[in-house]
């Protein structure tokens, strides 16, 4: 029998505006579920491997948030099995008004630390700017050993990234964007090995009115920093993400220089 289960992906809230329909047959496994899901989401699981999804069974009022939101401490809350029949969860014709199945995404360290990558792009500031930026005490933009993000904003941000072909995130100074940089490149990188994910500072762009006039140069910084010229980036026939730290130096050098 074909029965339809609304689903939600966790931390999608309202439910009434995120949950979605999936029909589905008693006989299917719940693998085929999570290919279901997959293929109704491609936005919001566009660099997922369905497999790293998991599914939960729930029977929670679906105008009730705060309840939704604490599934887990429900007694209705099962885990499914990937290799379990649907029909095994729901003998019967699921009941109405209800969320069926919650989506727990891969989950990702909140937590980073200053690895090597981090380590060799800030002796770098160091040595450019002839000054130390790093001390015991202290970090260059707040990229920070203990530097810690909710994994629902860090969902949040991804799925901007997914959704937009360029995405500008702003905030102040020393609010944190080098780290957040680092953490969506691991972030992305665990999603989807598949995907190549390239972070760049321009902070240490050498006279930025005539690297940003002359693609030589340009290309020159690029490949520097990441061992790719931007040319080859732009022109990639494989998914990439580039996420470029201090941007706003190439606005201002246009800006200044009436670069086009």
């Amino acid at each position: 029998m074909i029965i339809t289960l609304f689903c939600l992906i966790e931390g999608n809230l309202p439910a009434d505006n995120y949950a979605f329909p999936i029909d589905i047959s008693q006989e299917l496994l719940v693998g085929v579920l999570k290919q279901k899901i997959r293929e109704s989401k491609p936005n919001d699981l566009a660099n997922i491997d369905f497999n790293n999804i998991t599914l939960w069974q729930v029977d929670l009022p679906d105008d009730n948030d705060d309840v939704i939101r604490e599934f887990r401490s429900h007694k209705s809350t099962k885990k499914m099995r990937a290799t379990r029949k649907i029909g095994l969860y729901w003998p019967e014709t699921p009941s109405e008004q209800v969320i069926h199945v919650i989506i727990e995404l891969p989950r990702v360290p909140s937590h980073t630390s200053i690895d090597d990558e981090l380590t060799t792009n800030f002796r770098r500031l160091n040595i450019a700017m002839g000054k130390e930026l790093t001390t015991e005490d202290t970090s260059y933009e707040g990229a920070d050993a203990f530097a810690f993000i909710s994994e629902e904003r860090l969902g949040f941000i991804d799925q901007a990234l997914t959704r937009g072909r360029v995405v500008l995130l702003r905030s102040p100074p020393s609010s944190g964007k080098t780290t957040l940089a680092y953490i969506l490149k691991k972030y992305r990188q665990n999603l989807n090995p598949e995907e190549e994910v390239i972070a760049i500072s321009m902070l240490l762009l050498e006279r930025p009115e005539v690297s940003l006039s002359d693609p030589d140069l340009f290309d020159q910084y690029w490949i520097q920093q990441t061992g790719k010229s931007w040319r080859e980036c732009i022109s990639s026939i494989k998914p990439i993400t580039i996420l470029i730290d201090e941007a706003q130096m190439i606005y201002h050098m246009q800006n200044s220089s009436g670069i086009p």
